[in-house]
């Protein structure tokens, strides 16, 4: 998910990516921080066919209040500024938010895409 773009946004391929981040030798959360397919609601990850996030906007404005909050404020609270290291800002969770609004999943780091997101299941 890019900001200011229409790509499409698929919940269990951006958790996996966000798991697999977390549970990297850099990061070593336990298992029990990981994030479940159900994290989020069935009505905010409800998808179409092609696995994909049919209301964006609301999916966004849940990815932030309860994913990036979890995030913050507990799974990786002692690395965020590492596990957000592409954000400019990482001192207060608005920042990281504000950050989200314009670089979508950059704010994971440069290499998130491609090292997490870009991997086959």
């Amino acid at each position: 998910m890019l900001a200011g773009t229409d790509e499409p946004i698929e919940w269990n391929r951006l958790r996996k990516a966000i798991n697999a981040k977390m549970s990297s030798s850099d990061f070593k959360i336990n298992e029990d921080k990981l994030m479940g397919p159900f994290f989020l609601s069935k009505k905010i990850i409800a998808s179409d066919e092609n696995r994909m996030i049919i209301d964006k906007d609301e999916f966004i404005k849940a990815f932030k209040s309860k994913v990036i909050m979890y995030l913050y404020e507990d799974a990786v609270k002692q690395g965020k500024h590492r596990f957000f290291e592409g954000c400019p800002d990482t001192g207060k969770y608005s920042a990281v938010c504000d950050a989200f609004d314009i670089m979508g999943i950059a704010i994971f780091g440069p290499t998130f895409r491609e090292t997490f997101y870009d991997k086959e299941d």
